[in-house]
């Protein structure tokens, strides 16, 4: 009897894969409210990681136990936000929506004051637009903006249970993913054939070094940008400080144009609250207007030159136009998590496109094991120095992730023979002194003693 199952002809092979992309994009339509969240909460993780490896591998406490204490700080410094933060936040936000009709109103109001020219004419600047640019008719539809704006965020009580709910499940699934984060890298990387293993490792390690690189980078900047435009409005007295700060930081998620938009709330508030600063009432509007804008130009030029290159580094080198065409995608897609999320995801499609791309010329996407020069593919870390024993000439500790690899067994196996053969064979590279070989020699050895990715010599 043959015990072996059957092969499924082609054609079965086709639809069975035809009919699991259908019911797999069913399922994605019908949980499509979960995607946002599920993405925060990666978010979440991948900002939290690093400080439970530090509490873990530095401070040598438990996996467990460190995860806990990082999550119970995280939700106390969210209480502590939102009971300090939420308020002024909100009060600021109505303050501004109430004072936008006004803002309209004296535009208007200057537009149709006659102004005096240098020969004696005057001129006013309503007669030059057109008719169809009634101004008057966009005042009277924006005189009720500030009552709607007030019952809007009056009514934030309300949806307060629905956002904590959103919060508790991002934090919850979080959680788990800072906690299983390796178990669930090996499994996805089991699921596809041992020779293109190694190839998702190193795709894994591209794609997590643009969402570190995006996340350390952003935080930076609006940590930066943020705290330095509401100091400088606070110490200036303008107006509506903390809003100013917030949203500056925020428009550091889209480079260029975003600090551009954020200036217009600045400029106009300097402009029609110029008596409210202690600054402002020492010169005229437009003079306050035209400072306020010049030291927004000058803050974000010394952002863009000197710290973005540094915090965000190659991994989201992209142009400008991208970034914001991909930021107006997200928002019609996500809203404003969308355009929070737009840089990391267009750099993410790059690092997966450059792959397919190099798979369907045949082009090797990555450096092949073994070969000279070639970089290394498995970065390991090293174990902590009071768990090493002086006489110990084990081989660096393999993150749980890679633990079961069969590229990590043929690069240890490797290391290992080549750490024999320096060493004498003893296995003591304090007594042996490696022996000497020519150029020649070294150079040809790569080519006589070459690994595959499946550990077994050619």
């Amino acid at each position: 009897m043959n015990t072996q199952s059957p092969r499924w002809p082609a054609g079965i092979k086709r639809i069975a894969l035809v009919t699991s992309l259908i019911v797999l994009g069913i399922v994605f339509y019908q949980v499509r409210l979960l995607i946002i969240p599920l993405l925060m909460s990666i978010v979440v993780a991948y900002l939290v990681l690093p400080v439970v490896q530090f509490l873990h591998n530095r401070l040598y406490l438990p996996r467990v136990l460190s995860i806990s204490i990082v999550y119970i700080s995280l939700i106390g410094l969210l209480i502590g936000a939102s009971a300090t933060i939420t308020n002024p936040l909100i009060s600021q936000i109505n303050r501004f929506i109430v004072a936008v009709p006004g803002f309209i109103q004296q535009g208007t109001d200057l537009l149709e004051d006659p102004i005096e020219l240098w020969n004696g004419q005057n001129v006013t600047p309503a007669e030059f637009l057109p008719d169809e640019f009634a101004l008057s008719a966009y005042f009277n539809s924006l005189s009720s903006f500030g009552i709607q704006g007030v019952n809007l965020f009056g009514s934030v009580a309300s949806a307060t249970a629905i956002g904590v709910g959103w919060v508790v499940f991002t934090l919850f699934v979080s959680f788990y993913l800072v906690k299983d984060y390796e178990i669930m890298v090996r499994y996805i990387v089991g699921l596809v054939p041992e020779e293109y293993e190694w190839e998702i490792y190193q795709l894994f390690y591209e794609l997590s070094d643009v969402w570190n690189a995006f996340l350390r980078g952003q935080m930076i900047l609006f940590l930066v940008m943020g705290s330095t435009v509401f100091a400088l409005a606070t110490i200036i007295g303008l107006p509506n400080a903390l809003l100013l700060g917030l949203l500056a930081g925020f428009a550091e998620f889209v480079p260029q144009f975003g600090p551009f938009f954020v200036t217009i709330p600045a400029v106009l508030i300097a402009f029609f609250q110029t008596d409210q600063s202690w600054l402002g009432s020492l010169m005229s509007p437009a003079s306050f207007a035209i400072l306020i804008g010049i030291g927004y130009a000058t803050i974000n030029q010394m952002a863009a030159y000197f710290i973005q290159p540094r915090v965000l580094g190659r991994s989201l080198n992209m142009h400008p136009l991208i970034v914001f065409v991909a930021a107006l995608a997200g928002y019609l897609t996500a809203g404003v998590v969308g355009i929070l999320l737009a840089s990391p995801m267009i750099a993410s499609g790059r690092v997966i496109l450059r792959y397919i791309y190099s798979k369907v010329r045949d082009l090797p996407p990555y450096p092949i094991p073994g070969q000279p020069d070639a970089e290394p593919l498995v970065t390991v870390r090293e174990r902590p120095k009071r768990a090493v024993a002086e006489n110990d000439t084990s081989p660096p500790e393999i993150p749980l992730a890679l633990q079961g690899s069969r590229l990590v067994r043929a690069l240890t196996a490797r290391n290992k023979a080549k750490a024999m053969h320096k060493n004498g064979g003893n296995g003591d590279s304090r007594q042996v002194e490696p022996p000497k070989t020519n150029q020649v020699e070294s150079l040809e050895k790569p080519k006589q003693e070459k690994t595959t990715p499946t550990g077994q010599e050619n």
